[in-house]
C-alpha cells in the first residue's frame, strides 16, 4: 500500500464517520470510530 492508498483509506474512514454522524447513527459510529484509529499507524507512516 503506497502513501497515496494509505491517504485515501484514511480519508475514506473519515467520510464514513462524518456521514453516520449526519444520519445520527449513534449504533454503528463506534465501529467506525475504531478504524479510524486502527488507521492511527498509516498517518504515522505518512508523516515519515
Amino acid at each position: 500500500m503506497n502513501k497515496f492508498e494509505k491517504l485515501q483509506a484514511i480519508i475514506n474512514l473519515a467520510d464514513e464517520a462524518q456521514q453516520l454522524v449526519d444520519d445520527r447513527d449513534c449504533e454503528s459510529l463506534p465501529g467506525i470510530l475504531e478504524d479510524i484509529l486502527q488507521t492511527t499507524d498509516l498517518l504515522l507512516e505518512l508523516i515519515r
